[in-house]
């Protein structure tokens, strides 16, 4: 324990900062599983819509919606806690996430799924990735 007070405070500055970062890469990992789950939704009702259920159209506009969100939520989160998701893996997941949503009424079935499973991959790989770092 240290003896002088200016190194306790200076501790407890140093163990503070790391438990906020840790916090802040903690719910960067919530948020990138988060978007799985939003990818994996989207991508069930693409299907059901691209298969010819037009009952899905709204789920999917919203699912687009709330994952474009997700990821402006996962590039802020990223930035307060000092950058472990690397700027490339970041620019994957969007282009990723773009493939899917331009001009996605015109893929067909297979692709739709395939474009999906690709993003969630990736989003697997990352996600264990920053659990080493945690």
């Amino acid at each position: 324990m240290p003896e002088n007070p200016s190194e306790h405070s200076t501790l407890a500055n140093n163990l503070f900062t790391a438990h906020r970062l840790r916090m802040a890469q903690l719910d960067l990992m919530v948020t990138i599983l988060n978007l799985s789950r939003f990818i994996q939704r989207h991508r069930g009702a693409t299907l059901a819509l691209l298969g010819g259920d037009n009952s899905f159209r709204n789920q999917v506009e919203a699912l687009q919606k709330q994952t474009s969100a997700q990821f402006d939520y996962l590039q802020c989160l990223n930035n307060s806690a000092d950058k472990p998701l690397a700027d490339n893996d970041y620019e994957q997941l969007t282009l990723g996430w773009l493939t899917i949503i331009k001009d996605w009424e015109n893929d067909d079935l297979h692709h739709s799924f395939e474009f999906h499973s690709h993003l969630l991959e990736l989003i697997i790989r990352i996600a264990r990735q920053l659990s080493d770092q945690v």
